[in-house]
């Protein structure tokens, strides 16, 4: 929406006492006709098609696996070179992608459930060693 907004910034130390800030921020927003047309930059468009650092690091692991697999396997592959096209290395790249963003979300909900399962391991410990009356 058009027009000018004000928030109120809050810092706050942890660490002093009587270091909090309090400041007004205005902000205007513009209608879209007055902004300049969003140009990407040709090395930003490029990255696009480069594997982010944990595809990079998932990709690894599968190399690895596959190396290990079994060896008449390359020799087929060297008899029918694949040739792929740009729309096809996309999605497979995408689908790369999202196989990664679903292991690293698996991980993350497998992390909280460790962290609440010791959490509520060492509550029960405790309400066991308390005397009862």
């Amino acid at each position: 929406r058009v027009g000018t907004y004000e928030f109120d910034l809050h810092v706050k130390s942890n660490a002093y006492i009587g270091l909090d800030e309090k400041q007004t921020v205005s902000l205007t927003t513009l209608d879209n006709s007055v902004l300049p047309e969003y140009k990407i930059h040709p090395d930003d468009a490029e990255l696009d098609d480069e594997p982010t650092l944990f595809e990079e690091m998932l990709n690894a692991n599968v190399e690895q696996d596959s190396d290990s697999d079994s060896d008449d396997d390359s020799d087929d592959e060297d008899d029918n070179p694949k040739t792929t096209s740009l729309a096809d290395k996309k999605a497979e790249m995408l689908k790369a992608r999202k196989a990664a963003a679903a292991a690293a979300m698996m991980m993350t909900k497998m992390k909280r459930l460790k962290k609440f399962m010791l959490r509520s391991k060492g509550q029960h410990s405790k309400r066991n060693l308390s005397p009862s009356l």
